[in-house]
């Protein structure tokens, strides 16, 4: 197998199909053979392409420089959720996965058409902004350069969304912030908490031994594992017996207590 096929082979399924999927859309694009409008979202949908609903996830930006850079950056903030967040359980990402687009999907839409301008056609921002905050708490003390500029991993989500407002306008800042909120109540799920946010204003951290592995922080301890029906789905072991999804198992209850690195250079632990 030669170097190329050996990197493909490593890089974990998930990712892989989220990369490739974004070059082949790109790559279509260049060589004339299919415009990106076939992929992006239209309005009113035509019942026979609803297909756009995704595809529009993985549409880079027109430019392109800075759709490589973006790709790059996906592939990058995705790999290091699915081999160290979610220890290459495709179910377990492939859920995270399903609950930010719906979230920007539902939610999202019904946000950008209130923003003056055109609409986005577009959702990778919102991909991006999901991917970026949850690597963020992931790695939270970790250093990452962004453009020269070095900050810490937990202050990237912030740093990412004033950079797509003053780049890209609007819409497409609206559009990366629905997915920074996925992301978050994505978080506020796996931890049964308001989140980081609501520990800041309070300023209080909840007190919850890490999952095994985590790196300490209580944000970056909870795990929302995938329905048991998914699980089955992609053969993964260990699936537990009783039909219970991870809303029931992992929900919010009662009372709570509770890069790129240029974008994406090395980084060091603290």
């Amino acid at each position: 197998m030669s170097e190329l096929g050996q990197f493909v082979a490593s890089v974990p399924p998930v990712t892989r199909f989220l990369t490739l999927a974004s070059l082949v859309v790109g790559g279509l694009h260049a060589l004339g053979i299919a415009p990106v409008s076939e992929f992006t979202l239209d309005y009113p949908l035509p019942l026979m392409e609803l297909h756009r609903l995704l595809t529009a996830f993985v549409v880079g930006n027109p430019q392109p420089m800075q759709g490589l850079m973006e790709v790059y950056m996906v592939y990058t903030f995705s790999r290091g959720l699915e081999e160290v967040k979610f220890r290459r359980s495709v179910a377990d990402y492939f859920w995270y996965l399903i609950l930010v687009f719906a979230f920007v999907l539902i939610s999202g839409m019904c946000v950008i058409m209130t923003v003056p301008g055109p609409v986005p056609p577009s959702l990778s921002p919102a991909l991006m902004g999901a991917l970026t905050c949850t690597w963020s708490v992931e790695h939270h003390n970790q250093e990452v350069n962004f453009y020269f500029l070095p900050i810490k991993a937990s202050l990237l989500p912030a740093v990412s969304l004033g950079f797509r407002l003053l780049v890209d306008g609007t819409p497409t800042f609206i559009l990366a912030l629905v997915g920074v909120g996925a992301a978050y109540v994505y978080n506020c799920l796996e931890t049964r908490s308001w989140g980081p946010l609501y520990s800041f204003i309070v300023g209080k951290e909840p007190e919850r031994p890490a999952r095994v592995g985590g790196n300490g922080w209580f944000y970056a301890s909870g795990k929302l594992e995938a329905p048991v029906w998914l699980k089955r789905l992609f053969k993964e072991k260990n699936v537990p017996p009783a039909a219970t999804t991870s809303f029931t198992s992992a929900g919010l209850k009662s009372t709570f207590k509770g890069e790129g690195r240029r974008l994406g250079s090395s980084v060091k632990k603290d």
